[in-house]
């Protein structure tokens, strides 16, 4: 996935939206960091889920200082719950973890199954794994799947950005139909503008 202006195509279809133009043109994304397979991706997801970044990165690296830079499923479901919440995990974020590896380690073959899949079947599939909600399938879509046109709505920093530059209102189901309705237009590239809009919320934190 493109998460620069550096095509054109891209930059045509999202500058028809002023806002997202404006964006484009004032702002930087950072490289965003990817693991190595769906597995991890979504063992992270879980991690980053709820917490602040920097938590987060703080007990994902004792995680894979603990369990090995390139752990696997048969690496974690040996774990017990002792010592999966000895590197910072709540128990329910341990229950999740070990439910992703009891999914990829029955089958190994999910991996390049599912990247076959179209997004809504994507979506569809990794939400049977308990504890992986449409958010967490979106992200590893987003950052590892590499998806051009996922738009995470349920994401806190995608509505906090939206409700700041559209002045969208706070009532829940009227915030989502808006922002849904103001992302159309971006399509095929809503993940580009979604990474534009992390890096708008990202710029107001820091000026404050």
């Amino acid at each position: 996935m493109n998460k620069t202006k550096s095509t054109d195509t891209v930059y045509k279809v999202l500058s028809k939206d002023k806002i997202i133009k404006e964006l484009l043109d004032t702002l930087s994304l950072d490289d965003f960091f990817t693991q190595p397979n769906l597995y991890q991706e979504l063992t992270a997801a879980i991690i980053y889920q709820q917490i602040s970044t920097k938590a987060a990165d703080a007990v994902y690296l004792r995680f894979k200082d603990a369990f090995g830079w390139d752990y696997t499923p048969t690496d974690i479901l040996p774990l017990s719950d002792v010592e999966l919440r000895s590197v910072g995990l709540s128990r329910q974020k341990c229950q999740y973890i070990l439910n992703i590896a009891e999914y990829f380690n029955a089958d190994p073959s999910r991996e390049i199954n599912i990247q076959k899949l179209d997004d809504a079947e994507v979506i569809k599939t990794l939400v049977e794994i308990k504890g992986v909600g449409v958010w967490t399938a979106k992200m590893a879509m987003m950052f590892y799947m590499q998806r051009q046109d996922v738009f995470p709505y349920e994401d806190l920093g995608v509505r906090q950005a939206m409700e700041g530059l559209y002045k969208i209102p706070s009532d829940n189901k009227a915030a989502i139909r808006k922002m849904t309705e103001i992302a159309e237009p971006w399509k095929p590239y809503r993940s580009t503008a979604s990474f534009y809009l992390w890096a708008w919320k990202r710029a107001q934190s820091m000026s404050k």
